[in-house]
């Protein structure tokens, strides 16, 4: 059985997280186990909005998980401290969406949630928000 976390890294994100959150709906949250939002000590509300959407969205009470750094410990102290509480509690895979993300945090879930379906053994996915078609794909590891 999969256990599929949403992982969220937060860093003074007040003016638009709410909005954010709140874009996932029930048929996509009814496929991940949680949302996990890494507060790394903002300096605006950002703290403060993760817990009043919390405490507010029906949808998201249960499934938000906020995790709130008592140290800033950059982007990659968060993802250490999220990977190993995934680790220690049997999560199957994990979605990092960034909060800076400019598209829609449901869509690329979904598109997530797609793919895994067709290829579940696979350990990593990456998406790329920019396509460049012109690119050489012929490249020589030297």
């Amino acid at each position: 059985m999969k256990k599929i976390a949403i992982f969220i890294p937060c860093y003074n994100v007040a003016r638009r997280i709410r909005r954010f959150l709140l874009s996932f709906d029930e048929e996509t949250l009814n496929k991940v186990h949680c949302i996990i939002c890494v507060n790394n000590l903002s300096t605006d509300s950002t703290f403060k909005i993760l817990k009043d959407v919390k405490k507010n969205s029906n949808l998201l009470k249960e499934k938000l998980f906020i995790f709130n750094n008592k140290k800033n410990y950059g982007l990659g102290g968060s993802h250490k401290i999220v990977f190993s509480y995934l680790l220690d509690n049997d999560f199957s895979h994990c979605l990092i969406v960034p909060s800076s993300y400019r598209g829609s945090p449901n869509e690329i879930t979904k598109l997530f949630l797609d793919k895994l379906s067709f290829e579940p053994d696979v350990d990593v996915f990456f998406g790329k928000r920019i396509i460049n078609t012109n690119l050489d794909l012929n490249t020589k590891i030297v």
